[in-house]
């Protein structure tokens, strides 16, 4: 049983965790609690089935240049397309996503999730 544990692990991997966090960076940020991203957008692109993104408490600030998505006359911010990520509030912590995001001529969509096991 253990060695049938050991390559399930080897194989497939395991879960990891992910972080962001108001003053993190999308840039260089890796996700890790030292070192966050600042957007879920970002998260998403590194996570997998599985994982678990954690938002840490503080206020983000989003506008209009964290637009990730545009379709007819709707524009969104944040598009959830993969299946299996938990995304949730890091322990204690209370995170606020404010929301600037004026574009013109368009409605907004805070997140458009497209994905199973959210």
């Amino acid at each position: 049983m253990l060695v049938v544990a050991v390559v399930f692990i080897a194989v497939f991997g395991r879960a990891s965790d992910l972080y962001i966090a108001p003053g993190g960076s999308d840039v260089s940020g890796a996700g890790k609690i030292t070192s966050p991203c600042k957007t879920i957008t970002k998260a998403q692109s590194t996570a997998a089935s599985g994982d678990t993104v954690y938002l840490c408490g503080g206020t983000y600030y989003l506008d209009s240049s964290d637009i990730t998505y545009t379709q007819s006359v709707w524009q969104c911010v944040s598009r959830i397309t993969k299946d299996g990520i938990r995304y949730t509030a890091c322990r204690g912590e209370t995170p606020i996503l404010n929301f600037r995001v004026q574009p013109v001529g368009h409605r907004v969509t805070a997140f458009l999730v497209k994905a199973n096991n959210c």
